[in-house]
């Protein structure tokens, strides 16, 4: 079951795109659970910033709850760290992570399915704790974002209950409360920085989508029709993950729309289930997680051309999406940058999304090209642009139209 390391390559399949130039070099996984001889199974990968959650059967040394259920691990990406953090004879599925905490769906057979919390930063407490309310109640597919939790339950009686959206704030550790309407049924819960937005069932065959505001609690209302919350995990920015089969098996592909389709795996596996974020990717893949930087696979993007004027021109490109370190500055009067303006090679010019690039030549064609420091690893150069520096405009003071009528006064 457990596989060799995968090998990186960049050729397109099939009806795949070529991406810009810089965009296809190898690569190796970040980190897979190959290595964990004693775990197996691995499914339901989550991800946040450095933070990687799934659920698995088995354990790490020293685990005592044997193979035959589900318990939940984290892969800490700063430390290299890999944590169980559920170790108990019960299922433990359905991990998320904001990056701050963990929170999961328990099935125990007395208590039903209940909904656990883990705090990240300090590993507490050790196997999670309780949020969901005490009583008889079906709790599940718990949802978080910047700490505050969502999820569905059903209370347990003789009959069918209404589904309710039940919220939790971890920070101060508040709830939790039914925010859905009572005695009408929901379902399926998301939840962004600013809302929790879920189905609700209007009448018999028919439901709604209805949103809650978390800065202006209150009753949820009916969501306009076009309305986007809490994005698909396959999806960061302009950056999207999906399969799609080469001719032997699924293969792990990166799409940005300006550059089409990128191959990122090329292996005998079959892969599924990529997720992304801040410019990580995850998948599965016979059982395995595989965790690697996408920074080589992606480059700034910079519009098609700029103008300036005098002995300065701004240069400009797009933010990407997740964290960035630096962005590095190229500027030279050969397109193929063979030399580079004195001071503007490699310039680190910090977060901001332009710079001004002065002390330069009148009349002159410049061009500049753009790269980024992401996780610790730097992306392919962007495209060139071409910058031709024209003239100054004339001085605003030269009132032009009244200078003939004074000569002509002057010669009478």
């Amino acid at each position: 079951m457990k596989s060799s390391a995968l090998l990186f390559s960049c050729i397109a399949a099939g009806s795949l795109l070529t991406a810009g130039a810089g965009f296809c070099t190898g690569s190796t996984p970040r980190w897979d659970s190959t290595s964990l001889t004693s775990v197996k199974d691995c499914s339901f990968p989550a991800m946040h910033g450095t933070t990687l959650v799934w659920q698995a059967k088995g354990g790490l040394a020293g685990a005592v709850s044997g193979d035959s259920d589900w318990e939940i691990f984290l892969y800490d990406m700063d430390n290299q760290a890999i944590v169980q953090i559920t170790d108990d004879d019960d299922n433990d599925i359905e991990p998320q992570t904001d990056g701050e905490y963990v929170v999961w769906q328990k099935y125990n057979k007395i208590q039903g399915n209940q909904i656990f919390i883990y705090r990240v930063y300090d590993g507490n407490p050790a196997g999670g704790s309780l949020i969901s309310p005490a009583g008889e109640a079906e709790n599940s597919i718990p949802q978080i974002a910047d700490g505050r939790i969502v999820w569905t339950a059903h209370p347990v009686t003789n009959s069918y209950e209404a589904g309710q959206v039940m919220l939790y704030n971890a920070a101060d550790q508040s709830g939790p409360m039914v925010i859905s309407e009572p005695g009408v049924d929901c379902s399926g819960p998301r939840i962004d920085a600013r809302q929790v937005v879920w189905m609700q069932h209007i009448s018999e065959g028919t439901e709604a989508q209805y949103v809650y505001d978390l800065f202006v609690p209150g009753t949820a209302k009916p969501a306009p029709d076009v309305f986007i919350c809490n994005r698909s995990t396959s999806v960061d920015g302009s950056l999207k993950v999906l399969t799609r089969h080469d001719g032997t098996d699924r293969e792990v592909i990166l799409y940005n729309r300006m550059d089409g389709f990128v191959q990122i795996t090329d292996n005998a596996l079959a892969d599924h289930q990529p997720i992304i974020n801040q410019n990580h990717i995850a998948w599965l893949a016979d059982g395995d997680i595989y965790l690697s930087d996408i920074a080589e696979f992606i480059h700034v993007q910079v519009p098609n051309v700029a103008g300036g004027r005098g002995t300065a021109f701004s240069a400009f490109w797009s933010e990407l999406s997740g964290g960035v370190d630096a962005y590095f500055l190229d500027v030279s009067t050969d397109p193929d940058f063979q030399s580079f303006v004195e001071g503007f090679r490699g310039l680190d010019v910090g977060t901001a999304s332009q710079y001004r690039v002065d002390g330069l030549s009148r009349d002159t064609t410049y061009y500049y090209r753009v790269s980024a420091q992401v996780n610790g690893s730097t992306t392919a150069q962007s495209k060139s642009v071409t910058v031709k520096l024209t003239a100054p405009r004339p001085s605003s003071g030269c009132n032009c139209t009244t200078l003939p009528f004074v000569y002509k006064l002057l010669l009478k």
